[in-house]
């Protein structure tokens, strides 16, 4: 099968992903066919390629986000098969007003990652890895890194918020829009999960800092890093690194063997304290967006006012 043959080609770490099971990834396959219109590609009776594009959630959405299991391509020919079948598929999407494209890719599936340079993709996220080693010892608070309590919640969601500004600075360049409520709601889950840990970082009995944790979907034996914050004033500190060698012994501590992370590729802080830790990117998420004007600027448009 297409889509775990590629997976169990993943050397980054010793890590094993998930899609690697074939039996794992047909059953994802099968789910994923229903998300919306797909498209396989064919070599006589062999299928070398396939693309799902899901299909937006309500109306006047702007996204077509692919997931890990709408997406394979045979290697030797994965650069052809991707063009044909993001031709093939995007005339529809963008006619259903959906401008902006979403898709992960593994970094080490070279051929497939230029494909879609190519198409004018960029990248979005980088996810990274990291192998815990085998002697790290135990999670123990270092006087300003702890377990963060439910009283905890309100200024862990305005880290949130000012996260959400910070995004909005160059070079990044995001909309600050953020769903504070889901913000709540995660984090209260979070803390009632006995799988998840939060944590928070203190500087003169005020909370400056957090990151949050929970299994990981894609890799086996791994868990992953979700939220973190450091407030501005506090880079620079050492509380980011404190709050990372906290949850690596909390994972070793629960039998995990690898620690996961996402980070926005246009946040520099970010992307540069991860790898300088040891993170080797795993994955990227590529975006396109693509100019709404040629919703009417097409093939169809008379230029013959324009041409005198």
């Amino acid at each position: 099968m297409l889509l775990a043959d590629g997976y169990r080609r993943l050397r980054i770490a010793g890590a094993r992903h998930v899609l690697a099971d074939e039996a794992t990834a047909r059953a994802a396959v099968e789910a994923a066919v229903a998300d919306g219109p797909g498209l396989v590609a064919v070599d006589g009776s062999d299928v070398i390629g396939f693309m799902v594009v899901p299909l937006p959630p309500r109306p006047g959405t702007t996204t077509a986000r692919l997931g890990m299991t709408h997406h394979a391509a045979r290697p030797e020919d994965a650069r052809l098969i991707y063009r044909g079948l993001y031709e093939a598929v995007a005339d529809a999407v963008v006619k259903l007003g959906c401008t902006y494209h979403s898709l992960p890719i593994p970094v080490e599936h070279d051929a497939a990652v230029a494909a879609f340079f190519e198409l004018e993709f960029g990248v979005d996220q980088i996810d990274g890895i990291l192998q815990i080693p085998e002697h790290v010892g135990q999670a123990t608070s270092d006087g300003s890194v702890r377990p963060a309590e439910p009283a905890d919640v309100d200024s862990i969601v305005e880290l949130a918020i000012e996260l959400a500004k910070y995004h909005a600075r160059s070079p990044m360049f995001q909309v600050a829009l953020l769903d504070v409520r889901s913000i709540r709601q995660g984090v209260e889950q979070s803390l009632s999960q006995p799988r998840s840990a939060v944590v928070v970082a203190e500087s003169e009995g005020r909370v400056v800092a957090m990151a949050q944790a929970e299994p990981d979907r894609a890799f086996l034996d791994a868990f992953d890093i979700g939220m973190n914050v450091v407030t501005v004033e506090a880079r620079g500190s050492g509380i980011g690194t404190s709050m990372l060698d906290f949850l690596v012994r909390w994972g070793s501590d629960a039998g995990y063997r690898y620690c996961t992370v996402g980070w926005t590729s246009s946040n520099l802080d970010s992307d540069a304290f991860y790898r300088s830790r040891g993170f080797s990117p795993t994955r990227y998420r590529l975006h396109r967006r693509i100019d709404t004007r040629v919703a009417w600027a097409n093939e169809h448009f008379d230029y013959t006012a324009f041409r005198r």
